[in-house]
């Protein structure tokens, strides 16, 4: 019998809510963690390079909607996954960031548009 594809390779937009749903959840327990807790923030420089499996082909609405999440870190999170995925398709959703309040998402928001070229 031969060996399937990995998930994400082939139905990655499944998995998309789940996906958000970690998101969410990982900067939820960052924000409760003490400034000087570097694990709790180095897990979330992992976030991008996992979320950006499923950023790949079109992009899935939960992830244009994380685009919009009220937290900023989330968005960029987002942002730069979308960087990751190199999927010039996406521009146009992460351009309305170049204004964002946050300078952060502002900041990854450009460098995506830089990478992926402009929407």
């Amino acid at each position: 019998m031969p060996c399937p594809l990995p998930a994400t390779r082939t139905g990655a937009a499944r998995f998309a809510p789940e996906m958000m749903d970690l998101v969410r959840a990982q900067v939820a327990l960052a924000a409760k963690a003490k400034p000087d807790d570097w694990e709790a923030q180095r897990s979330l420089q992992y976030l991008p390079r996992i979320v950006a499996r499923v950023a790949r082909g079109p992009i899935p609405q939960p992830l244009v909607d994380g685009l919009k999440d009220p937290n900023p870190v989330v968005r960029r999170i987002v942002v730069e996954a979308i960087e990751l995925s190199g999927n010039p398709d996406a521009a146009q959703s992460v351009e309305p960031l170049t204004h964002d309040p946050d300078p952060a998402v502002r900041k990854a928001s450009e460098a995506a548009l830089a990478f992926l070229g402009s929407a």
